[in-house]
């Protein structure tokens, strides 16, 4: 009995939720179950309830009170449980009036009813006959077998008829089980770990039997009380995401934090716990940043503050402190920029404005970096420009427009105009340079636009006219007609098999009489080049006949002129017959370097037969189309004695049988017969012995130790890269091999690039490409162009690199460029590695 009541406070109702007005209240109220015979079963499950209500109050309720509580419902199970005790409480109970019965499980008195009250149900109370298994009124079971002997008993029994098994204990013990379930679960659920509570009491096992009707009613009950809490909670979070959310979109990142802490961590949601971490690291940073923004402020680091600014309203948008100290830093350094605009420092300016984050800058801002980045870029081109030419003199123009106040742009401009007349002292050379070449280029070696060639007695100077208007474009023809003279080292004749069936891979011969005339026919992708060579027998000079250039109506390279490619190459080999009788000549064409193939590798030493099926053996094991359907040829170099023993080097040019007969048809629609058809490469390699280039064997190599000693490997090499319109071809040469590869790039990649850039058509961009100065914005035009030219240049220096790797003793000393491509702003430059110094040469 409590010794002291609060007053106004009846724990027993606030507390148990006991409703009878008695004070105390008797055992069966304070368990609150109904006087009767009550199976020991549900006493314990009452108990153990009673007491769980007790534990939710022990936080913030009377310790005294709350022991005192708990040992009278102690005491109460014990008197309901001992029979004695039980019986002298019925008998005071029923003396007092109160309706004393046996329960039917549902909180409520039955009396014995029906055909025998000794087999009473459990469930409903109803009475039944003596050997009824099953109540029948509500159909539960009224028997039960022991499982030590298997007979079976009354449900009221507690010890089993036949062996005498407790079986009161084993129902205690299964009470027990649950009863621990559900302090488990109440455990859990005061951890917030509703989902695992529920599972817990749900688990319990005792569906549909009476002996645990009660606790196992209990434990269904809480469980569908802790739903309905879960989904309360659920609902909580749904609310707490939105205002989170809300709270992260409107920059208040540090009360989310708060907003969060209002649902129990177990029960918060994966959205709920991403969002809240992402306020909190956003406020962390946010803070960092605020910090790093005053310490830059105090060091007046401009670079530090406004990258952080930046940073921080990116994250924080609507602070206008903030906000207003990127203002005060940016317009300092707008003014500073302005500053070295004026003295005409264009980079340094830049460098000033590119402080200013993207974020920050407005229209005015946007404006002034364009103007500035457009200085930059034409001082900056002009500055590394390789030589003067027209673009270099209009791109000093626009330069000069731009910024009339310039004097020393003016001052360079005068210097481009007194150059660009002047020839260079080398004829080969097209124009004078204009920025001083670094020592080293990106290779390794001198870079040499070459334009014409100087080894062959001029007969026309309408010729030698045409070459000059067409720098480095006619040394494929040149290398073709010199075949056609037989003038080369490389004879290999790609149409030896169609001229001479069933001698596929030898040497083809000439026909007589033409020997001392021929057209070198260059079918490029821009124009048809053509030259004519002689060969006078008695002097044993090559002379210059002849030279062409017939452009085509578009290039090959465009789009729109895919479908007339062939009609295009006929109306220029057309033209060129107008302009020249090539009857009783020797017709030489050229076949572009990607439809050739080109292997190289090393033999040993053998006799001719064999060396020859070792060749074909290894051709068939290299080249990746059956030989049957190519035209090839090979040439083999002397025994070279320091590879390793005694070996031949032997180059491979091959060509698939569809592409060589598909040129063989532009020229039979013109009514011609080529006698030759060679690779580009090859030719390139024949014009650069005959040129002179490759300055002849050196004399070490010449000398030998004995008589039979093998010479020694060339140690000396020159490049020729013939950029044209739609190839690279890159050609490796010595005085007794060549090395050649092919790269399916050139002038209409840069065409492709300015046409994404200024979103223009193939032919205006192709017009732009060789007018860079007219651009809406130069600084565009290198923007699309340079990434092609270092691309390249990654290219050549991987070419030269598999090079050295077949060739270590060979050193590449000097690199020529040629063709068409070469013309393009900037590549020259890009090429010879202008850029790390930038002194223009006086």
């Amino acid at each position: 009995m409590i010794s002291k009541t609060p007053v106004g406070f009846d724990p027993y109702r606030m507390w148990l939720e006991i409703k009878t007005p008695r004070r105390p209240p008797n055992p069966y109220e304070l368990l609150m179950i109904e006087p009767g015979e009550v199976p020991p079963s549900e006493v314990e499950a009452a108990a153990a309830r009673q007491r769980r209500s007790l534990s939710r109050f022990r936080s913030n309720g009377d310790a005294n009170l709350l022991q005192s509580l708990g040992n009278e419902i102690d005491r109460a199970r014990e008197t309901l449980l001992n029979r004695d005790s039980k019986a002298q409480l019925d008998s005071s109970l029923r003396a007092e009036g109160v309706p004393v019965g046996r329960t039917n499980g549902n909180g409520r008195a039955s009396h014995p009813s029906g055909p025998s009250s000794a087999n009473a149900c459990l469930s409903c109370g109803a009475g039944n006959e003596e050997f009824s298994k099953f109540c029948a009124s509500c159909g539960s079971p009224l028997f039960r077998r022991c499982p030590q002997c298997e007979k079976e008993n009354t449900l009221s029994v507690r010890f089993c008829v036949g062996c005498g098994h407790n079986l009161a204990a084993m129902d205690a013990d299964r009470v027990q089980r649950i009863q621990e379930a559900i302090e488990q679960g109440w455990k859990l659920h005061d951890a917030f770990e509703l989902t695992k509570a529920i599972a817990f009491v749900r688990a319990v096992e005792g569906a549909g039997d009476p002996l645990l009707k009660s606790p196992y009613s209990e434990a269904m009950r809480l469980a569908e009380q802790w739903t309905s809490e879960l989904e309360q909670w659920k609902a909580r979070d749904g609310v707490a995401v939105q205002r989170s959310a809300m709270l992260i979109e409107t920059h208040r990142y540090a009360e989310v934090a708060s907003v969060a802490d209002e649902i129990p961590e177990p029960l918060r949601s994966a959205e709920l716990k991403r969002l809240a971490a992402d306020a909190a690291g956003k406020a962390q940073v946010t803070n960092a940043l605020m910090k790093e923004i005053r310490e830059a402020v105090a060091k007046d680091d401009a670079l530090d503050i406004l990258s952080r600014i930046e940073n921080f309203l990116a994250l924080h948008p609507t602070n206008d402190r903030v906000r207003a100290i990127g203002d005060q830093v940016r317009e300092k350094i707008i003014r500073k920029a302005k500053r070295r605009l004026a003295k005409h420092a264009y980079d340094e300016a830049l460098e000033k404005l590119w402080l200013i984050p993207p974020s920050m800058q407005d229209e005015s801002v946007a404006k002034l970096i364009e103007s500035a980045t457009e200085l930059a870029h034409l001082e900056r081109a002009i500055r590394r420009a390789a030589v003067v030419d027209d673009n270099l003199i209009a791109l000093g123009e626009k330069l000069c427009k731009l910024a009339p106040d310039n004097e020393h742009a003016k001052q360079m401009l005068e210097r481009m105009n007194r150059r660009r007349p002047k020839r260079p002292s080398d004829s080969r050379l097209h124009l004078r340079d204009w920025a001083t070449p670094p020592e080293a280029s990106p290779f390794g070696c001198e870079v040499v636009w070459l334009a014409a060639p100087t080894a062959f007695a001029a007969q026309s100077q309408v010729s030698l006219e045409t070459l000059h208007a067409h720098p480095g474009r006619f040394f494929v023809a040149i290398g073709l007609a010199l075949q056609g003279v037989k003038k080369t080292a490389t004879a290999i004749n790609l149409l030896s098999g169609e001229k001479k069936a069933g001698l596929l891979g030898k040497l083809g011969a000439l026909r007589g009489p033409k020997n001392k005339i021929a057209w070198g026919i260059d079918l490029g992708g821009s124009a048809l080049k053509a030259v004519k060579l002689s060969f006078d027998a008695k002097t044993e000079e090559v002379h210059f006949e002849a030279a062409e250039h017939i452009p085509y109506p578009r290039l090959l390279g465009d789009p729109e002129a895919e479908t007339r490619r062939g009609e295009m190459m006929e109306e220029a080999l057309r033209e060129l017959m107008s302009r020249h009788d090539l009857k009783d000549t020797v017709i030489c064409a050229n076949l572009p370097g990607q439809r050739v193939l080109g292997r190289f590798f090393q033999i040993p030493d053998t006799k001719k037969r064999k060396l020859t099926d070792a060749i074909l053996y290894e051709m068939r094991h290299q080249i990746p189309v059956p030989l049957e359907e190519l035209y090839y040829g090979y040439e083999t170099t002397p025994v070279v004695a320091d590879l390793g023993g005694d070996v031949h080097r032997v180059t491979v040019v091959a060509a698939k049988q569809w592409d060589a007969k598909n040129r063989m048809a532009t020229f039979a629609a013109v009514e011609l017969d080529p006698d030759v058809m060679q690779s580009d490469c090859l030719a390139l390699h024949n014009f650069a012995l005959a040129e002179g280039l490759i300055a002849g064997l050196p004399e070490e190599s010449k000398k030998k130790k004995r008589d039979d000693e093998p010479p020694a490997e060339d140690r000396e090499a020159i490049a020729i890269v013939d950029v044209g319109s739609d190839a690279v071809n890159i050609v490796v040469s010595t005085p007794r091999q060549v090395w050649f590869r092919t790269l399916a790039t050139g002038g209409n990649t840069l065409t492709k690039s300015l046409v994404k850039q200024f979103n223009l058509t193939f032919r205006q961009a192709q017009k732009l490409k060789h007018a860079p100065a007219k651009a809406p914005r130069v600084y565009k035009y290198f923007a699309a162009v340079e990434g092609e030219y270092d691309e390249l240049a990654s290219e050549l220096q991987r070419s030269f690199a598999a090079f050295a790797k077949d060739h270590p003793r060979c050193q590449i000393t000097k690199l020529y460029l040629c063709g068409g491509g070469v013309e393009a702003c900037g590549l020259l430059s890009r090429l010879r590695g202008i850029g790390l110094t930038d002194a223009v040469q006086e």
